[in-house]
């Protein structure tokens, strides 16, 4: 419950900590199996009331998740999770409603029921993000750049959002939360850098988070200057984010991003100063 549940939003393992496998694996869902059925493994032989609190968890999850994870674990494990889904004593509506700061990661996750979120950024001893070079022709995760640099996703309606499709086709230089360079980078660039200020974490209370990040992006293979204060409030159904301070001699087009996500459907509504538009 202070590592695994805060990352699952309805049993899929959140992107912003599933390193270079989240542009390679379809989909979050199909990631956290082995969280899933090692949960329910888990829950055979706790405490009681741990294992109801475990089942609890599993069932919302199973419940709002459509993707089989009775068939796509180990054979072992498949009776665990169906007796738990048949099981009518054990409540499905239990959504996670809560924050947890991840200090030596620099993750803040937040629960509110129906949607979640995840803030993923970087300090002096987390890269920016994981990539895996094999050859000229073949890298993992060639373009996550950004992803560290202070990327929130948020999670709402659907378990989809950020599956390999986003992960592969999104615009890299445009991620949600991120005050980025905008110049042209190469897979090459800054695969093993982190940020150069320690000045990067979180608090929380309750359900309630606040996370601070001076994000340094001096380093030697991508030649920028860019330095930018970051801070992300999590309130009940708000998100507020603040940037200060942002500097750089030698950028060609330093843009922060708001949002930069897959439309749900026809209800997604976008509203600029209280004004809505028209985003179809």
């Amino acid at each position: 419950f202070d590592s695994f549940a805060p990352v699952l939003f309805r049993g899929a393992a959140m992107s912003a900590v599933s390193g270079r496998i989240a542009w390679m694996n379809n989909n979050e869902s199909e990631r956290s199996v082995c969280v899933i059925t090692g949960l329910a493994r888990i829950s055979q032989y706790a405490p009681a009331e741990r294992a109801k609190e475990i089942k609890t968890l599993l069932q919302y999850s199973l419940d709002n998740n459509s993707y089989k994870f009775a068939t796509s674990g180990l054979i072992s494990t498949a009776d665990f999770i169906v007796d738990i889904q048949n099981d009518k004593s054990i409540p499905s509506d239990a959504a996670q409603v809560g924050a947890k700061v991840f200090p030596k990661m620099v993750r803040v996750t937040t629960h509110r029921g129906d949607f979640a979120s995840m803030l993923s950024m970087c300090s002096p001893t987390i890269c920016r993000y994981e990539c895996f070079i094999w050859s000229d022709t073949k890298i993992d995760n060639p373009n996550g750049w950004y992803t560290g640099a202070g990327m929130l996703y948020v999670y709402a309606d659907t378990v989809s959002h950020f599956d390999r499709v986003f992960h592969q086709t999104a615009n890299h230089y445009r991620l949600p939360g991120t005050t980025v360079d905008t110049r042209e980078r190469n897979p090459k660039n800054n695969t093993k850098t982190y940020n150069k200020s320690d000045f990067v974490g979180g608090v929380q209370m309750d359900e309630f988070a606040l996370a601070a990040f001076q994000y340094d992006n001096k380093n030697g293979d991508f030649d920028s200057d860019l330095v930018a204060k970051k801070s992300y409030f999590f309130f009940d159904n708000e998100y507020v984010m603040l940037g200060a301070d942002i500097n750089s001699t030698k950028d060609k087009g330093v843009i922060t991003t708001v949002e930069n996500h897959k439309m749900a459907g026809g209800a997604t509504k976008l509203y600029l100063n209280d004004d809505e538009k028209n985003i179809t």
